[in-house]
């Protein structure tokens, strides 16, 4: 399975057994699979079926499904009723009610036909779920397998943007590796001059200089973070190009990860370079993450 989008449509449509079933399925962002669902209700007991059809094909995405039935006239004829009692009951009382007022007034069949459950069509006889399932579910498959293409295709172009970021942060990340090794250093002669500024006697050897010139390279020491960040990227850009399975969340998830680390080197460097090399490779994070919540 290739990185796929959370966006896409699909449309698909089947006859058999008297009927045309058509299926539209779309789907939008969401951190989780939501399945809505409008059928007809001649057709409403497929819907536990449809939705676990769209369970087993997507894992991420507010996916909605509409169903239209049309059924063949022959069909439809065989659904039509006509209540004969009820109608002969509403006839005789409405005549007898004429005589009572004295109307000079009959009732023909236009007026037989408007009255409650006289004319009817009966679905039961006609739409029924061993007739339409089949049916419905060949055109629901289809439709879902055109979403999923749909969904890949846009998969494919946000592949190629998440890898341009990645590769972008990369450059970035390596300058700063580059860069940390001497960030201790620069570190103790920025606090030794600031020391100097102030006239006070000092002494090299000093203990307790010594301890406080250790812990102040300490706190300045980026290393871990940037390992870290280092093998965040290259689980994201593993996870773009060669991941099998739905990346959506652990990309995600690495976006979080990555931002922890990139504000701690910042906030631990105190140096010029790496705080406008963190300050780009957040707007790229940014950028990232935005595309992210995209992927499946």
């Amino acid at each position: 399975m290739s990185l796929a989008s959370m966006t896409g449509f699909g449309r698909a449509s089947a006859r058999g057994n008297g009927c045309q079933i058509a299926v539209e399925w779309s789907s939008v962002n969401r951190r989780q699979l939501e399945i809505r669902l409008a059928l007809p209700r001649a057709i409403a007991a497929l819907e536990p079926e449809l939705i676990r059809l769209v369970q087993n094909t997507l894992s991420r995405g507010q996916v909605t499904g509409t169903v239209t039935l049309t059924l063949s006239d022959r069909l439809r004829e065989r659904g039509a009723r006509v209540d004969r009692a009820l109608a002969r009951a509403f006839l005789r009382s409405l005549r007898q009610l004429s005589r009572e007022l004295n109307l000079r007034v009959d009732f023909g069949a236009d007026v037989l036909t408007r009255l409650p459950e006289v004319v009817s069509w009966d679905e039961a006889v006609v739409v029924g779920a061993d007739r339409i399932r089949p049916v419905c579910l060949r055109a629901a498959r289809a439709a879902l397998a055109a979403l999923k293409r749909m969904r890949e295709k846009e998969g494919r172009s946000l592949r190629k943007d998440l890898t341009r970021r990645l590769r972008l942060m990369h450059a970035i990340e390596q300058r700063i590796a580059r860069r940390a090794p001497t960030l201790a250093r620069r570190q103790q002669r920025f606090f030794l001059a600031r020391l100097k500024r102030t006239r006070l006697p000092l002494r090299t050897d000093n203990p307790a200089l010594l301890q406080e010139l250790a812990a102040f390279a300490e706190r300045s020491d980026i290393a871990e973070e940037v390992t870290r960040l280092e093998s965040h990227l290259r689980q994201a850009t593993h996870l773009v190009n060669k991941a099998r399975d739905p990346v959506g969340r652990p990309l995600d998830f690495l976006a979080q990860e990555m931002l922890r680390e990139i504000n701690t080197i910042g906030a631990k460097s105190n140096d010029g370079p790496v705080a406008r090399w963190v300050v780009a490779f957040k707007t790229e994070l940014e950028r990232f993450r935005e595309q992210v919540q995209n992927v499946e």
